[in-house]
């Protein structure tokens, strides 16, 4: 795991390169004892052509996007208070991390061999493309996927909280199982990339839209175990119901799946088959309806898939007794389908984050009565 130690030892050893500068550490500047200082660490000189120009350095020990932006903050304090030169240094700075400092005119170093030197009216050299050496360790290893990606999801149902166990509350109520040190995991990495943001009594998603990006580029389809397409010999407006009554009676969950539920939440139109997951056999939950099926591919208007996985069943939405997907599993399954689909997904994205900012907006206005 790199330190801020390392890269000061890289400075000083000469590791730090952006040629054709030469770049060299004239001082380190002892961290004060308050936790929030926004004094730099160190004073770096850059030299080119006869020419020396010295920068106040900001060091960071990891590249996550929480420690980009608390190096920024650093950084842009110390142009306000002292009118020098700023840079940050962080282990790796990817092309748009770059691309952000170039906006706003603060320099750039990492470890890697990528940097931007920006000297208003005089100097700007820009180097990117070297791979990132220094990836992040995290304490789970993707926490927008698997078990861990109900953690997310339930940010996405309730955007604030106000400790960890109401989390793992929120998350066994509506139907999912985490640990407790398991969400406390997944919120160091939410934190860290800027998704969460972690007060002394409050938890609150601040990019539902990051979020939502993320879990969709992370989204896995369920494992299938078994399906069954053809037909059932019923009107299809009843079909939802009569499934779920025979999964019942086997003591079996069915959903109706994402894409099928679209029309709750955008503008797609129902397709005529009724798709839908079930945790049993399908054939077992189509002979416990008492009605005749067939499993054909002509025309049909069942497609039941049998799957373990629980994801798809948590937060479901009941109507009329019969439980459809929830808007984020709709959002994820249609964004991993074809470009009609995608664009029924932004109108569910639209609806989620609508929904997210008029609860906050509640809890703003009366924290007490948001459950």
């Amino acid at each position: 795991m790199t330190t801020e130690k390392d890269i000061l030892n890289a400075l000083q050893n000469g590791k730090i390169q952006l040629p054709p500068l030469v770049i060299r550490l004239l001082e380190v500047q002892p961290r004060p004892a308050e936790a929030k200082s926004t004094r730099p660490d160190a004073k770096i000189e850059i030299l080119w052509d006869r020419r020396r120009w010295k920068f106040l350095a900001e060091f960071k020990a990891n590249s996550s996007p929480k420690a980009f932006a608390d190096a920024f903050r650093v950084a842009q304090s110390a142009i306000t208070k002292s009118k020098r030169n700023v840079m940050i240094i962080l282990p790796y700075l990817s092309s748009d991390a770059i691309a952000r400092l170039e906006e706003t005119g603060v320099s750039g170093l990492d470890l890697c061999g990528n940097g931007i030197i920006v000297v208003k009216g005089a100097l700007l050299v820009v180097r990117t493309g070297q791979p990132n050496r220094f990836p992040r360790s995290e304490p789970i290893r993707n926490v927008y996927r698997g078990d861990s990606s109900y953690v997310g999801r339930a940010f996405l149902a309730k955007p604030i909280y106000q400790t960890v166990g109401e989390i793992v509350t929120t998350i066994q109520d509506k139907g999912g199982s985490v640990s407790f040190a398991t969400v406390s995991k997944v919120l160091k990495t939410l934190a860290a990339d800027l998704i969460v943001e972690r007060s002394e009594d409050q938890i609150k998603l601040i990019q539902p839209e990051k979020l939502l990006g993320q879990l969709a580029e992370n989204y896995r389809p369920p494992k299938v175990i078994e399906r069954f397409v053809g037909k059932i010999d019923v009107e299809d407006r009843e079909i939802p119901t009569i499934l779920t009554d025979a999964a019942k009676r086997i003591g079996s969950e069915l959903l109706i799946t994402g894409a099928a539920s679209a029309a709750r939440y955008s503008v797609l139109a129902r397709e005529p088959v009724v798709a839908a997951y079930c945790d049993a056999p399908p054939k077992e939950v189509l002979t416990a309806s008492g009605i005749r099926f067939e499993e054909t591919d002509r025309f049909p208007n069942v497609d039941l898939t049998y799957t373990t996985d629980k994801l798809p069943f948590f937060e479901p939405a009941p109507q009329d007794g019969v439980k459809y997907a929830s808007a984020v599993q709709v959002y994820l399954e249609l964004m991993a389908g074809d470009k009609r689909q995608r664009e029924s997904a932004e109108q569910v994205g639209e609806y989620l984050t609508e929904k997210i900012g008029k609860y906050i907006l509640s809890w703003v206005k009366e924290p007490s009565r948001i459950k």
